[in-house]
């Protein structure tokens, strides 16, 4: 079961990596491959401990999601239509 988790992670990472190179991601708020990767290895373990501990992992998996928010400073105080990046795709407005 690990080895499979391990091929899947480095499954994923792959292909962040390849999104990247190809310019078909687009990272805000300051958020970068690497941090990808970081939440990536932050996920596989909570996914993990679900089997066994459900309850435990969505405490750790909610103060993970406040925490990545906080740290970005991503602004949750407004609606998504008002957000900055709402609708910009390719740099033309699509609402």
């Amino acid at each position: 079961m690990q080895t499979l988790f391990q091929i899947i992670l480095l499954l994923k990472c792959s292909i962040h990596l390849f999104f990247t190179l190809t310019d078909s991601i687009e990272y805000q708020y300051g958020w970068t491959l690497g941090w990808s990767i970081v939440a990536l290895f932050i996920m596989f373990p909570l996914l993990r401990l679900h089997f066994k501990h459900p309850l435990l992992t969505y405490l750790l998996f909610a103060l993970v999601c406040i925490g990545f928010l906080w740290w970005f400073n991503v602004p949750v105080h407004l609606p998504v239509e008002k957000g900055e990046y709402y609708g910009v795709i390719g740099g033309s407005i699509n609402v």
